[in-house]
């Protein structure tokens, strides 16, 4: 497992908000680790802006163990952004953009990188040999609606991207 999260209620930087500007953030205070998976390969924390931000959105820091990745997510709701950015650790994103075109991108934390995902958008994330976590802020704040599991070899997706997948899991996990 990565190291675990930073206590409650300590800031851990920011990120942009739903104005592109940068905000920061911390855990929530009253809530801590919010999920954990049946198979124990990632872990869900709430966190909450510092500012007013946290009236148009909210977040969570995914912590996904060495090796493994987190489920594939499809995001189904119009005017929905999930921006989600690499804040520890290494990893891959393979992804379906909304055009229909599949991404494979390897992520880190010097990238800098903040993914913006709408509707349409379909991604997974693989961590690498150090673990991955990933701190998602999502506008308008989420729903569970918003977003629906994608079961694996689903024949909804191409099956470029399973083959893709199932590649990048055999190697992450050899």
């Amino acid at each position: 497992m990565p190291e675990t999260a930073p206590e409650p209620g300590v800031d851990i930087g920011g990120l942009l908000g739903p104005d592109e500007k940068f905000h920061p953030i911390k855990y929530d205070l009253e809530s801590e680790l919010t999920y954990i998976d049946p198979n124990e390969d990632y872990r869900i924390f709430a966190i909450k802006y510092l500012d007013e931000t946290e009236e148009q959105a909210d977040g969570a820091l995914f912590e996904i163990n060495p090796n493994a990745a987190c489920p594939i997510m499809s995001i189904t709701k119009e005017g929905y952004t999930a921006r989600r950015q690499v804040v520890e650790g290494s990893g891959t994103l393979l992804a379906i953009l909304p055009n229909g075109e599949i991404q494979v991108t390897e992520v880190d934390t010097k990238s800098g990188v903040v993914f913006s995902e709408g509707a349409g958008w379909v991604d997974c994330w693989i961590a690498g040999p150090n673990g991955l976590k990933i701190l998602d802020i999502s506008s308008p704040a989420f729903q569970e609606d918003f977003e629906d599991t994608v079961p694996i070899d689903d024949p909804s997706l191409p099956i470029e991207y399973w083959q893709k997948y199932h590649e990048l899991i055999a190697t992450t996990r050899s």
